[in-house]
């Protein structure tokens, strides 16, 4: 069960990455062809973990594109997300074989790379949206971090983020938005087996809901 959960873990989120990486180029295409017009976004939000396995998470993302009409968008984009979560891991010195050093930290760096789609309803004035991202996200600046009693490592992971807010415009294509987001990571945690004395691991959802900020242009 565990060789197949990493298989299919695998293969989805390469799935996913290869989605995110061909999605700008077929907006860029399809921008200079079929008379879509270039938009970008500057995004920052925040968010409070929650369920079994939680994580604070503080995120700052790009995202470019395509509008193929004044309410369709699509594009693909990355950033960084800062995870902050809590150790109640009681087990590693009992694992002195295991190939790690130290024990594990509570703030990290995750990379997201995702395809974005959006929809953004109405003509004029404030306007709202409906908007989805998925990806694969990495973890980048450490080996692995505390998530309660477990662990996870920087194999890559399954990343979705749908967002519902408000379009406030500026001008003629600039704008603020303001919505709320869920973000969900799926990823695989680590924990300590006292049956066979070694460290085994399942698969796990990391679940976040908060507020993102995005300058539009």
């Amino acid at each position: 069960m565990k060789r197949i959960f990493s298989i299919v873990l695998t293969l989805l989120t390469l799935v996913a990455t290869a989605s995110a990486q061909s999605s700008f180029n077929n907006a860029a295409y399809a921008a200079a062809t079929s008379g879509g017009s270039y938009k970008g976004f500057l995004e920052a939000g925040y968010l409070a973990g929650f369920g079994d396995y939680k994580a604070n998470m503080l995120e700052i993302l790009t995202t470019h594109g395509a509008a193929f009409t004044p309410n369709f968008f699509i594009g693909a984009g990355l950033g960084a997300i800062v995870l902050f979560t809590k150790d109640n891991i009681t087990w590693w010195d009992k694992y002195p074989q295991g190939n790690h050093e130290g024990q594990p930290g509570t703030t990290a760096v995750m990379l997201p790379l995702y395809a974005a789609l959006r929809y953004t309803f109405g003509n004029g004035g404030i306007q709202p949206f409906l908007e989805c991202k998925i990806g694969a996200s990495l973890l980048v600046s450490s080996s692995y971090i505390a998530l309660g009693d477990r662990y996870i490592d920087d194999d890559a992971s399954m990343y979705i983020s749908p967002t519902i807010g408000f379009r406030f415009p500026l001008g003629t294509k600039s704008a603020i938005n303001l919505g709320v987001t869920y973000t969900l990571i799926s990823q695989r945690l680590y924990y300590y087996n006292e049956y066979n004395f070694g460290v085994n691991d399942s698969g796990g959802i990391i679940n976040a809901v908060g507020a993102r900020l995005q300058i539009e242009w």
